[in-house]
């Protein structure tokens, strides 16, 4: 006769089992997937080597002119930053015309704010 607890050990054996299989199953299905993708991946940069190496050679040259490009904006950005300052100086005295002034006005504030924007981005931090 077959008692229960030999029945549920049967039963957890089969189902581990079903398990390890399913789980195998998926491994090699991602197996060949990741195969097939390296593959493609090689063949891309087979198909692509000339244009990489121009770019790669071409690396330096391009960092070093960002560089001079940096340091080139964070000058200019405090020379207008020092501008900004003046004429927002000239201009918040009282207006004489009214409207239009007020709208100059705010036309400078909003350039002063956005240039200290972008001194505060290219300013050194500690």
């Amino acid at each position: 006769m077959i008692r229960i607890e030999d029945l549920l050990i049967f039963l957890a054996v089969f189902i581990g089992f079903c398990f390890a299989v399913a789980i195998g199953v998926l491994l090699i299905i991602a197996l060949v997937n990741f195969i097939k993708v390296t593959r493609k991946v090689d063949k891309l940069l087979d198909d692509n080597t000339e244009y990489v190496n121009k770019t790669v050679k071409q690396l330096p040259s391009l960092v070093e002119n960002l560089d001079k490009a940096t340091i080139s904006i964070k000058e200019n950005a405090d020379t207008i930053g020092y501008s900004a300052g003046a004429i927002g100086g000239i201009f918040s005295g009282t207006p004489a015309t009214g409207e239009d002034s007020s709208l100059l006005l705010t036309i400078v504030s909003i350039a002063e704010a956005v240039i200290k924007v972008i001194m505060g981005f290219f300013t050194k931090k500690d």
